[in-house]
């Protein structure tokens, strides 16, 4: 007989103003936390608004791992090979749009878009694009996300990463009006789990007092397969404002699912943590035991 799973809930909140499922009678957009800019932004998100998703018909950049070359001109019938080279190329209001395939690369967006114009990085016309961490080291993120803005990364798999103090997605300090929307991130674990080494799937680390990280949306998301050992999958921690986390699925994710945290010292300016508030929205959480306690945990 298969063991029922149990989940933790550990409450003991600083600076969290609100912890509350959508229902009929509270509009979305009151719900969500943000400017009013990115308010909008992600109620089209979360309501699955078709111009959001979409692809444009100008300003977008072709990558494709299996005919692709960076010496290509990057349209849909001359991709480039590598998403580096595809990054090169964009600017505010574009879109880099990864054709099918396995992309063995450790990228680090540091792009700035604008509100009125986001710099996209999705899969083209829902087909696989994964996202390979197998050949990452320790202490380091397949995804990296340093210091941008206004960027939105929509449907990719993020996988193979085992290590320690690894990331699948990393939000850096002063990271801000980011969207990682309908993205899979799976088998980031630690090679062992008896020891005190950590992985997340999504991190989430405001180590800058004056630079914090705000105005996030991690929306629909599926995170499975994990072994996170002491990490966690979603890991909010320290200098942080505005985060909203809505309807992702965690199943078999080892230790802890989303974990919203205070400073513990990442931040050196002790004062800065949670500003405002963090927002669930019909999370789905399921888990199997891996000899760590399962939980929700807010710290």
């Amino acid at each position: 007989m298969k063991k029922k799973s149990i989940l933790f809930i550990f409450i003991s909140i600083m600076g969290l103003s609100i912890f509350t499922p959508v229902n009929a009678k509270t509009k979305l957009y009151d719900l969500i936390r943000g400017d009013k800019h990115f308010k909008t932004k992600c109620v089209n998100i979360i309501n699955n608004k078709k111009s959001e998703f979409s692809l444009p018909k100008k300003n977008v950049i072709y990558v494709s791992s299996k005919t692709g070359n960076d010496k290509n001109k990057g349209t849909k019938t001359s991709p480039y090979k590598t998403i580096k080279k595809g990054l090169s190329k964009t600017k505010a209001g574009y879109t880099l749009v990864l054709k099918k395939g396995n992309y063995k690369e450790e990228i680090d967006i540091k792009k700035k878009g604008n509100r009125n114009k986001y710099i996209t990085v999705r899969n083209y016309n829902k087909e696989e694009v994964i996202i390979d961490g197998s050949d990452i080291k320790n202490h380091s993120s397949i995804i990296d996300l340093n210091n941008s803005s206004y960027i939105k990364i929509m449907g990719l798999t993020v996988k193979n990463a085992k290590g320690n103090d690894i990331a699948g997605i990393n939000l850096s300090s002063g990271a801000n009006h980011i969207i990682i929307t309908n993205n899979k991130l799976t088998d980031i674990k630690v090679k062992n789990p008896k020891k005190k080494e950590y992985t997340n799937g999504i991190l989430l680390l405001g180590e800058s007092g004056k630079h914090k990280i705000n105005n996030i949306l991690i929306n629909n998301n599926t995170l499975y397969d994990m072994n996170t050992g002491w990490g966690e999958c979603i890991s909010v921690s320290a200098n942080n404002e505005n985060i909203n986390i809505t309807k992702n699925k965690l199943n078999k994710t080892g230790n802890i699912g989303i974990d919203l945290t205070g400073n513990y010292g990442y931040c050196k300016t002790k004062k800065q943590t949670f500003q405002e508030s963090v927002l669930f929205i019909k999370t789905i959480y399921k888990t199997r035991n891996q000899n760590m306690q399962q939980a929700m945990g807010f710290m």
